[in-house]
C-alpha cells in the first residue's frame, strides 16, 4: 500500500533534483528546477490515479464475490 506513495513522492524528488543539477549546469535557475517539479507532480498525479484505479477494481471485485457468495446460500 504504501509502495504507491514512496514511488509519487520520489518521483517528485528525483526531477526536481534533476531540474536544479540541470539548471546548475546550464545556468538557467530557476527554469529547468520549475520544469521539473512540474514533471514530478505530473508524475505524482498519474500514480495516484492508477493506485485509485486499482484499488477501485480490488473493491468492487470483493463486492462482486460477496454479492455471488449471497446468490448462492439462497
Amino acid at each position: 500500500m504504501y509502495q504507491g506513495a514512496f514511488e509519487a513522492v520520489g518521483a517528485i524528488l528525483v526531477t526536481t533534483l534533476f531540474g536544479y543539477w540541470l539548471d546548475g549546469y546550464f545556468d538557467t535557475s530557476p527554469v529547468l528546477l520549475l520544469v521539473g517539479i512540474a514533471i514530478g507532480f505530473a508524475s505524482f498525479t498519474v500514480r495516484l490515479v492508477r493506485i485509485g484505479r486499482q484499488m477501485e477494481e480490488q473493491g468492487s471485485g470483493q463486492r462482486k464475490d460477496s454479492k455471488s457468495e449471497d446468490e448462492n446460500e439462497t
